[in-house]
């Protein structure tokens, strides 16, 4: 489906951006399956047919730019920095309202998906959270506010500055929020859209007020074993994963995390608990977030990966499989991380060092049929055992410390498409340790137990 709209693209012209018919289908197909690659192709040629719709003033194309709105709004997680700034500039109120695809979760998967490094991303938000601090939009029908018993227009700007000085302007967000979304004066004279605004606003203004590295900023999944059974951690929120088939667990963990962190109702949720209520989960984060830190976001990572940029796939390839005869961790990381973030750690795949290692793996794994990369499911496991191998013997990490430095590669990899990295690795919360999960042969196919 996806490389049919992409040929439905690239032949639309000026006359058929006009046809309004066959544009709400593609739209609607687009955003229904939310084609983040199809969206921004089809904002693309549309500027590149018609030029800047804001200047073309033909009343034949003005209907399409609610349509790309919606489009870009599904976009966002591969936007540059100055596309993203430029739509939360121009297209905030839009925003706000399109709850199919929420802002705050778009902006998540944008900062997981192009930040690798925690101090950049908290500097990212940062400098989203400036822009909404400075935008002058008219937020609400209700076109004044009074702000520290002032009268003022109700823009966005002074929306915040009203919500900060109610609650203290806190360098960490708390649930305060609650309380202002109830007792502010002036959200009682609003209406329940009006209110219904803010609200998704403050929401989009905390989770850029929190530092990533707090339990409710921190936003990679990590999936555990607990007393109460599997589970999901991600924002500070456990939720419980009924018996069903693995994959099918992860897929409905998130789902209701989705649902939890976009505003639904407190009933929703009551399988959910706040991680910052459990010692353990406290210990288990702090855990993670300290090795990640100390693997990932130092001097030696930074050079590596700056050195690797301008290299071609092979070489980076070449410098992974040397690395096993050195002891250059930071190298072996930069590695991995590179081919990740460049999509091209399939390419591993090809060489005859994965081949050769492919084949003693699965000596061990007797009543197995056979092996198909080509599957999804399948690929995704062997790889995951393959960047295991590597993690331990090029890396030296051991155990614990390698299931916690490939489950922050898993998330990178998950925010490309690739979920079924993160069956991989598990935490247990009763122990706040961190382990890989064994294999076992189910029907001739590797399964994890």
């Amino acid at each position: 489906m996806p490389s049919n709209i992409v040929q439905a693209i690239d032949i639309l012209n000026e006359s058929s951006l006009a046809d309004q018919a066959l544009m709400n289908d593609l739209v609607t197909e687009i955003v229904n399956f939310n084609l983040q690659v199809e969206a921004k192709h089809l904002v693309k040629k549309a500027k590149q047919v018609l030029g800047d719709l804001e200047k073309n003033a033909k009343p034949e194309y003005q209907y399409l730019e609610p349509l790309l709105q919606q489009v870009w709004q599904v976009a966002i997680p591969l936007l540059s920095i100055q596309e993203v700034e430029g739509f939360l500039a121009r297209d905030l109120l839009f925003a706000l309202t399109f709850k199919d695809y929420p802002l705050k979760e778009q902006l998540s998967t944008w900062l997981r998906g192009n930040v690798f490094l925690y101090d950049e991303r908290d500097r990212y938000k940062q400098r989203f959270r400036q822009l909404l601090e400075n935008d002058q939009l008219i937020l609400t029908n209700k076109r004044t506010i009074k702000v520290g018993g002032v009268e003022v227009s109700a823009t966005v700007a002074q929306w915040l500055k009203d919500y900060k000085i109610f609650i203290g302007q806190p360098s960490v967000t708390t649930i305060s929020s609650m309380e202002y979304l109830f007792k502010s004066p002036n959200l009682s004279i609003l209406d329940e859209r009006d209110r219904d605004l803010v609200r998704i606003l403050i929401d989009v203004y905390e989770y850029l007020l929190t530092p990533v590295l707090s339990p409710r900023g921190f936003d990679e999944p990590i999936y555990v074993d607990n007393d109460e059974g599997q589970g999901v951690y991600k924002e500070g929120i456990f939720q419980k994963i009924d018996e069903k088939s693995y994959l099918e667990k992860i897929k409905e963990a998130e789902h209701l995390i989705d649902k939890a962190l976009g505003g639904e109702e407190e009933s929703e949720v009551k399988s959910g608990i706040l991680i910052t209520s459990s010692i353990a989960g406290q210990q288990l984060l702090q855990q993670y977030h300290k090795s990640v830190q100390e693997l990932f976001d130092n001097a030696q990572i930074k050079a590596h990966l700056q050195a690797l940029v301008s290299l071609p796939v092979p070489e980076i390839i070449k410098k992974l499989n040397d690395s096993a005869g050195q002891t250059d961790q930071n190298l072996v990381l930069a590695c991995l991380l590179s081919l990740i973030r460049q999509k091209n750690l399939p390419q591993l795949a090809g060489q005859a060092s994965f081949k050769e290692w492919q084949a003693d793996f699965l000596k061990n794994y007797p009543g197995l049929v056979a092996i198909n990369l080509t599957n999804p499911e399948q690929r995704q496991l062997i790889m995951s055992q393959f960047i295991k191998m590597v993690l331990q013997e090029q890396a030296k990490l051991g155990a614990q410390a390698s299931a916690m430095a490939f489950t922050h590669l898993a998330n990178l990899l998950k925010n490309q498409g690739e979920p079924g990295y993160l069956s991989a690795a598990y935490a247990n919360l009763k122990t706040a340790s961190f382990n890989w999960r064994e294999i076992e042969v189910i029907d001739g196919k590797l399964k994890y137990k």
